[in-house]
């Protein structure tokens, strides 16, 4: 039989007894036409693995591809540009070393912010300067909305001359209206304004005012506000953020117009509750249709795809352990999707066709749904994994010996899959067996287990951790209900 709903997302619960899924390192994809075995969810998909681009020597603040079309990078104290052939420039010294920075790009001026100070860029010559204008105070935030930089801080939203990031008068600014909030974000989405604060959003748009030119549109004030300041970021048309209400946090929204909707799990909200989620950050990239917003809280990754509606779990493979994924920030610059190391100045592209993390395993992970008849006994005769099998390319070879007790001397032609299952709601997990892939052109081989033992409850997982494109298309299950 079909093991239905084997295939799928991430989604454990605080009793593993209720649900304990995951999916780690793969994304849960449909079949559009329904046509498919599993109908709906028909198979997960490797992540992209990490391709070494360059190395800039400390911690990465923010990223940004500018309106030339060039990368500019924050490295401490250090405002680098980043050409295609990865040599960086550097051009300029900031006041601070550590911390966010946020920055913004017209046609002509990159604008940083740091906090305390701000900072030009310009485009055409790379020449850098602080902004000195009295009416800048220094600030948070910055985005360039209808040819004005507009920055806050504390509880103000201000903004530049008009095409000119050196002028900053300070009566030009505004402040909050339908609730005395601080400002803690701001994003464009589209030609609107959204400024955030604590427990209430608002948006404004551009009326041409002779001081400051935004104001806040009809409908614009929203009862949500943000929980983590940088979890915020654009995507597919919408804005995502982990929010807060006057009555609680730590719900990841998605705007729909000017309503907040849901789109956390009670899975999600559980794994981003705690003393981490402030300090919770967010970035997002699309990809074959996918589009992916990727939130790192504490030690863990979880992402979004808007086009399942589905969550699934990256991580990092160290010391035998799960860390959360090493990529922070995002440019989509020169053709590829550039991320940065949270720990280090490393940055990477997200490569579908590398299969190592810069030359480090990746762990692949799907444990299943509870698997149970009525609380009858159930004997597994044979767990079957359908898996696009042999399409390994011969040039790969095992980077790393594998886990448990596969063949240390098998390679990468000959790739391994680990199962084990919990009889007790995934609490205990048997011994690993393992099985191939299939060799190299082996379309027809079968990875399959046979004499599995009984359960009342039954989890399966599969683990997978050389380094090959993975597809995992399903399960065909024996089983039968004995006396209970």
């Amino acid at each position: 039989m079909r093991f239905r709903g084997f295939i799928g997302p991430s989604y454990t619960l605080a009793s593993v007894n209720a649900d304990c899924q995951r999916c780690v390192n793969l994304y849960p994809e449909v079949n559009e036409l329904g046509t498919g075995p599993e109908q709906e969810v028909t198979s997960v998909v490797s992540t992209p693995g990490l391709r070494l681009l360059c190395y800039l020597g400390g911690p990465i603040r923010g990223t940004l591809r500018a309106a030339d079309g060039m990368l500019y990078v924050v490295v401490g104290s250090s405002l680098w540009s980043v050409p295609s052939t990865w040599v960086p420039r550097k051009l300029g010294t900031l006041k601070t070393a550590s911390g966010r920075v946020s920055m913004a790009s017209s046609g002509t001026e990159l604008c940083c912010v740091d906090g305390p100070c701000g900072y030009l860029v310009t485009l055409a010559t790379g020449a850098f300067a602080q902004i000195t204008a009295e009416g800048f105070e220094g600030a948070e935030r910055v985005r360039y909305l209808d040819g004005y930089f507009l920055g806050s801080k504390g509880k103000k939203v201000f903004c530049s001359g008009l095409q000119d990031g050196t002028s900053w008068d300070a009566l030009d600014f505004t402040t909050a209206e339908g609730n005395p909030d601080a400002v803690t974000a701001l994003e464009v989405l589209g030609r609107e304004l959204v400024v955030f604060g604590p427990e209430s959003m608002e948006v404004y748009t551009n009326v041409g005012g002779s001081d400051f030119p935004f104001a806040r549109m009809a409908g614009g004030f929203i009862p949500a506000g943000l929980a983590a300041r940088d979890s915020v970021a654009s995507l597919d048309g919408s804005l995502f953020w982990v929010g807060r209400t006057a009555n609680g946090q730590g719900v990841v929204w998605r705007n729909n117009g000017l309503e907040p909707v849901r789109v956390s799990t009670h899975a999600v909200e559980l794994a981003i509750s705690g003393p981490d989620m402030e300090n919770a950050t967010a970035w997002t990239y699309s990809e074959r249709g996918h589009v992916f917003y990727c939130l790192n809280c504490g030690d863990q990754t979880w992402v979004y795809d808007c086009s399942t509606r589905l969550w699934h779990e990256r991580a990092e493979l160290l010391d035998g352990k799960l860390h959360r994924h090493r990529a922070e920030h995002h440019a989509l610059v020169y053709g590829l999707h550039v991320v940065a190391d949270y720990a280090n100045g490393t940055l990477y592209a997200l490569d579908e066709a590398s299969c190592t993390d810069a030359g480090a395993p990746i762990l692949r992970m799907r444990r299943s749904p509870h698997l149970s008849k009525g609380r009858v006994r159930v004997f597994h005769q044979s767990f079957q994994l359908d898996a696009e099998m042999g399409s390994v390319d011969p040039s790969v070879t095992r980077t790393v010996p594998p886990v448990g007790d596969a063949d240390p001397e098998t390679r990468g032609i000959d790739p391994q899959v680990c199962l084990r299952w919990s009889d007790d709601g995934g609490l205990r997990w048997s011994d690993e067996r393992w099985a191939s892939l299939g060799k190299t052109g082996q379309r027809n081989a079968r990875a399959i287990w046979r004499r599995l033992g009984s359960a009342r409850d039954r989890v399966y997982e599969i683990t997978i951790t050389d380094p090959v494109p993975v597809r995992l298309l399903g399960v065909e299950l024996d089983a039968k209900a004995g006396v209970s």
